[in-house]
């Protein structure tokens, strides 16, 4: 059995290119993927549509005054972090649910297990799009 999160991340994906990506960018340019991307090709890429599209911008989020990372309490640098996903807070923990009201972010450079993500509230942020530099 497929579990909701396979099937959200293709339709997440999905959205995002349609959505976000054709009204945000011109049509030569593309984001990085959204959260981990679609895995319904994995093999092949991670983009639902535009499968050759290599990202020219991407997503950044800039403090409007300090930054507090919702899991450890801690002040935090978001220079060291990029933008992975819209989340909600559920019980004691993150959660892929309306309404959406938090950000997920990634350590920057982080490969394989060991990364640190941070989540932060919308209202301590604005979001803004930038070119990523060849």
């Amino acid at each position: 059995m497929v579990s909701f999160e396979e099937y959200f991340y293709d339709w997440a994906q999905a959205n995002w290119e349609l959505l976000v990506e054709r009204v945000v960018c011109s049509p030569n340019e593309s984001f990085v993927v959204y959260g981990s991307g679609s895995d319904y090709e994995a093999a092949g890429h991670s983009r639902v549509f535009f499968h050759k599209a290599e990202p020219t911008h991407e997503i950044i989020c800039v403090a409007k005054s300090t930054v507090l990372d919702w899991i450890s309490e801690a002040e935090v640098d978001l220079t060291k972090f990029d933008f992975d996903a819209f989340v909600s807070i559920y019980e004691k923990w993150f959660d892929i649910s309306p309404p959406f009201d938090h950000i997920l972010l990634t350590e920057k450079g982080a490969v394989g297990g060991n990364y640190q993500q941070i989540v932060i509230p919308f209202e301590q942020i604005n979001i803004s799009v930038k070119k990523i530099k060849i």
